[in-house]
């Protein structure tokens, strides 16, 4: 059977990965050998690797690149850029948001994600220049504009995913905000 199940797993892609578990799949590509990767763990990212072939081997099955970067927003810069080495989590269901204990590392303590938050009937202008004084940045405002929010809102992760996040809920009004980042922690803000 186990030669029979590396043959199906390495012919039918489209085989459930828990089926494949034992099995070595090859990525054409390289013809480096690829292991299943188990859910509800981190996996080291090894050369080469990219969220959408990791999600294509995790053992829960629908798993996306999608998936992965979310819940990983917090230590990927970006979709596209991982580094060898670098520990992810993968989550335990599609969906799920549940997040597996990456390993303490042997140096100084990791702290949380801080949290972003606003209330509703806050001004947009006011908020982030709150949350730039607590992620030290200097925030200039360009004009008088304002947006006011309509919800409360959260986020737990980096300011700049924060900003972004908080931008795209209010990319549909008149006027919609634009915010500039600069490298001297400087942050503008104003309408288009």
């Amino acid at each position: 059977m186990g030669h029979l199940k590396n043959h199906l797993c390495r012919a039918v892609l489209a085989a459930p990965l828990a089926f494949c578990a034992g099995a070595a799949l090859a990525d054409a590509g390289s013809g480096r050998p690829l292991t299943p990767v188990p859910a509800c763990e981190s996996y080291e990212v090894r050369a080469g690797d990219t969220l959408g072939q990791i999600a294509s081997r995790v053992t829960a099955p629908g798993m996306t690149a999608d998936d992965l970067y979310q819940l990983n927003r917090d230590a990927l810069i970006s979709p596209d850029l991982l580094t060898a080495g670098q520990l992810i989590r993968i989550p335990c269901n599609v969906g799920v948001v549940a997040v597996p204990l990456l390993p303490e590392p042997d140096g100084p303590e990791l702290l949380s994600a801080p949290s972003w938050q606003a209330n509703a009937g806050e001004g947009l202008v006011e908020v982030l220049i709150r949350w730039g004084r607590e992620a030290g940045y200097d925030v200039i405002v360009e004009n008088g504009s304002d947006w006011r929010f309509g919800v409360p809102f959260r986020h737990a992760g980096s300011f700049r995913g924060a900003v972004d996040e908080v931008l795209s809920g209010f990319s549909t009004a008149a006027a919609p905000p634009y915010v500039t980042f600069y490298t001297n922690n400087v942050m503008t803000i104003g309408a288009r």
